[in-house]
């Protein structure tokens, strides 16, 4: 038994007493902890000051919790007003940390150009993904308003939206320039086209915007630190050896296969994947409200992935041969897919999938729809919660398979077949085929099957309760 192995024993040990803990806290060995979740690792993240953070926001009260943030009754301040703000309990050596640029930024959005309505709708979805990512420490840029009327228009409405929200412990006012690299400035480009091969090849600490990638190859290749949003990309190969990378509401057309290999530390939300083959060899890819309508070859041999609020058509063959994976409100179109994965959650999605979850390894599949045959056929130590099954002959040949409050649909026929098996399942089960060992339990089985092909020393139960 590798440590893989007893690490994912523990893990089911510890869920089936109810403990909820951080995915990648859960396997050890052979993880690259994922740059863009933290600016810092997860031992670092929770040091001493933050742990104090947390403890003393617990004596918020309800009426300083509120769902969203008003517009109403603005304080307005001044230009270059220095504004600080704790909620009640919050130590003082927070502000006086923010204040001197002790906790960096991991992320940040720019609100120039943006009316009062558009700011308020980005600052709101900012925190929500910065809180999903679990940053501690995120930049808004609003400016000093010298210009607007009245004056510090944005900036006011800022500070008093923050104020108003639960997950917003403490601001300072910014005494250094904005970047996502501490120490590094940024270089802007807008509103370009570029076409050929290579046009920002190696540029590093770049923010684009409203840009366009044409015919042409390697158009961002060997880069570092990049940001990128509101872009179009159809050229093939744009985004590869890329180090650290944030994509937000772009496109990659037909002609953009292939975009990004061997790259890490990777972000992209609210972007449209049309070209195929997105994502080979990549550690650490964070996916949130991605579309992709051809994602044939998507995601190989990748590690360190988060997938949520997605959607992916064709899609066959997606995430084969990838490490440590989480994937949560994903509706899949496409066969094959987790083929050959190891350490997988997998949680309320819809996956319409043929040959779903091969040879995968160390699964946890909760809340789930799963429809396509042969489901999980020489898996090991997967358990299915709470999930619908359909398709004839699932899981077959498994070991340390566990099925926990999950049904069957009619045409799931011959299951189990040399299968090492616990199931509990809701319902009735068509039919069941030489399973090796463990129980299976249903509230009807229509049909048993053990014949002369049932392998030796099977002793598998099987009863109706």
């Amino acid at each position: 038994m590798t440590s893989h192995d007893e690490d994912f024993l523990t893990l089911l040990k510890e869920q089936e007493q109810g403990i909820s803990e951080d995915f990648k806290d859960l396997i050890e060995g052979d993880v690259t902890v994922i740059a863009q979740d933290k600016i810092e690792t997860k031992k670092k993240a929770l040091d001493k000051d933050l742990a104090k953070v947390r403890q003393q926001a617990a004596v918020r009260k309800p009426e300083d919790i509120t769902d969203s943030a008003s517009s109403g009754f603005v304080q307005m301040v001044k230009p270059n007003d220095v504004l600080d703000y704790k909620k009640p309990g919050i130590q003082p050596f927070v502000i006086k940390k923010l204040r001197n640029g002790e906790y960096p930024e991991a992320d940040y959005i720019d609100l120039h150009g943006k009316t009062i309505e558009q700011a308020y709708e980005q600052v709101m979805k900012f925190i929500d993904f910065a809180k999903k990512r679990e940053y501690r420490t995120i930049l808004i840029i609003h400016g000093k308003g010298e210009r607007s009327n009245p004056k510090a228009l944005m900036k006011s409405h800022v500070a008093h939206w923050l104020k108003q929200l639960p997950d917003v412990l403490a601001f300072h006012s910014a005494l250094i320039k904005p970047t996502l690299k501490l120490g590094k400035i940024m270089t802007v480009i807008e509103n370009q086209i570029y076409e050929g091969e290579r046009p920002l090849f190696f540029k590093k600490d770049l923010k684009l915007e409203h840009i366009k990638v044409l015919n042409g190859e390697s158009a961002i290749k060997e880069g570092s630190n990049i940001t990128c949003n509101d872009s179009y990309f159809n050229g093939k190969y744009p985004f590869w050896h890329i180090q650290k990378a944030l994509i937000t509401n772009c496109t990659f057309d037909t002609n953009a296969r292939a975009a990004i290999w061997y790259s890490s530390d990777l972000s992209m939300s609210n972007c449209k994947i049309i070209a195929p083959k997105m994502f080979r060899r990549c550690v650490g890819v964070f996916l949130d409200k991605v579309e992709f309508t051809d994602a044939q070859e998507t995601l190989w041999d990748c590690k360190n992935i988060s997938v949520d609020n997605s959607k992916i058509v064709n899609g066959d063959y997606l995430l084969q041969n990838s490490l440590n994976i989480k994937v949560s409100n994903l509706d899949l179109q496409g066969n094959y897919a987790f083929q050959n994965c190891t350490n997988v959650t997998v949680s309320n999605c819809t996956l319409n999938s043929k040959d779903a979850f091969w040879e995968a390894k160390n699964v946890v599949v909760d809340n789930c729809t799963l429809d396509g045959e042969y489901l999980a056929w020489h898996s090991e130590n997967v358990i299915f919660r709470n999930c619908k099954i359909k398709g004839t002959q699932p899981l077959c040949y498994a070991k340390g398979l566990i099925l926990e409050n999950c049904s069957f649909d009619e045409d799931c026929d011959l299951a189990f077949e040399y299968s090492d098996v616990k199931a509990n399942i809701n319902g009735a089960i068509t039919s069941v085929k030489n399973p090796i060992t463990g129980y299976i339990r249903a509230q009807k089985i229509k049909q048993i099957i053990l014949d002369e092909y049932q392998r030796v020393g099977s002793n598998c139960v099987i009863e109706e309760i």
